[in-house]
């Protein structure tokens, strides 16, 4: 990890000290060689979901009070709860309450995921279907060095870039298994990524 290069190191948690842009008594100068760079990324750290974009993901997702297997008839065990909340066969009922406060720490897991792979400005809906995405398919869909990101930090993004991750697994002889209901939501994230169509 090079913490003084502002174009490889984003300190999530501000935690570290030697992070660019960290507030400490030095002179974040010193800590920063291209401070317009580091300048932005403290920009992009500060965006957070949209209720709009929260709200498409709950309208994906869907809500359930007990445990379910989301892998449907594969069966997978991938034992889901509340809004689509990874966790185990045996969890106890939620209340729609407590599947929401679940949903908020989730959420945020993403939104740090995107703005950890971001190296530009993007517009709020972008970022919105990023965050779906990232919760969704997982936080490696985000990755700087992913495809999808390098799309986005070039500035060249297809719907193709969405559509990758269309797959919900692979079936017994290793082959991807393609899912109509995951490329309905990839190109409704494409929409909202390129038109703001929520």
């Amino acid at each position: 990890m090079v913490s003084d290069n502002p174009e490889t190191f984003v300190d999530l948690d501000g935690h570290n000290k030697d992070a660019p842009g960290a507030d400490n008594s030095d002179s974040t100068q010193d800590n920063c060689p291209n401070q317009e760079a580091c300048n932005k990324t403290a920009q992009q750290q500060a965006q957070q979901l949209s209720q709009q974009g929260l709200d498409f993901i709950k309208g994906y997702e869907k809500f359930s009070s007990t445990v379910y297997d989301a892998s449907g008839k594969k069966h997978l065990g991938d034992w889901t709860i509340g809004w689509g909340h990874k966790t185990t066969e045996d969890a106890a009922p939620v209340t729609e309450s407590q599947a929401n406060a679940i949903l908020a720490k989730d959420v945020q897991g993403a939104v740090n995921a995107v703005n950890h792979g971001l190296r530009v400005s993007v517009a709020q809906n972008q970022f919105d279907a990023l965050v779906s995405l990232a919760f969704n398919a997982g936080p490696g869909s985000v990755a700087v060095y992913n495809q999808m990101m390098r799309a986005v930090n070039s500035g060249s993004v297809t719907e193709a870039n969405f559509t990758a991750y269309r797959y919900s697994g692979h079936d017994k002889n290793g082959s991807p298994i393609v899912s109509q209901g995951l490329i309905r939501r990839r190109e409704d994230e494409y929409g909202m990524y390129s038109e703001g169509k929520y």
